[in-house]
């Protein structure tokens, strides 16, 4: 596995220790699951940030548009779409 699908992934577990983690690539978008008892939540990353980011820049990201923050603040189940050009969120209906 990719060094920064990785490290994504290391700061999904470290954020959510109570949450399942699933990972997956299609339609050249990056897809972490987070599967928790009463939600699930989406982070999407689009192939050209994966690919012109290095791992510093990726945790930035995340940081900057605050990705933990509104998963774990959330009362409902969310989609959110992170680019370079900042984040698309969603709450996915039920």
């Amino acid at each position: 596995m990719d060094h920064k699908i990785e490290a994504v992934i290391a700061e999904l577990r470290g954020a959510f220790l109570d949450a399942e983690l699933e990972y997956r690539f299609a339609e050249d978008l990056h897809k972490f699951r987070l599967n928790f008892a009463t939600h699930t939540h989406w982070l999407i990353i689009d192939s050209a940030t994966m690919e012109d980011s290095d791992v510093d820049h990726l945790r930035n990201l995340l940081e900057i548009y605050q990705v933990i923050r509104v998963i774990k603040e959330s009362e409902f189940s969310r989609r959110i779409l992170l680019t370079r050009q900042g984040i698309k969120d969603q709450p996915i209906p039920k």
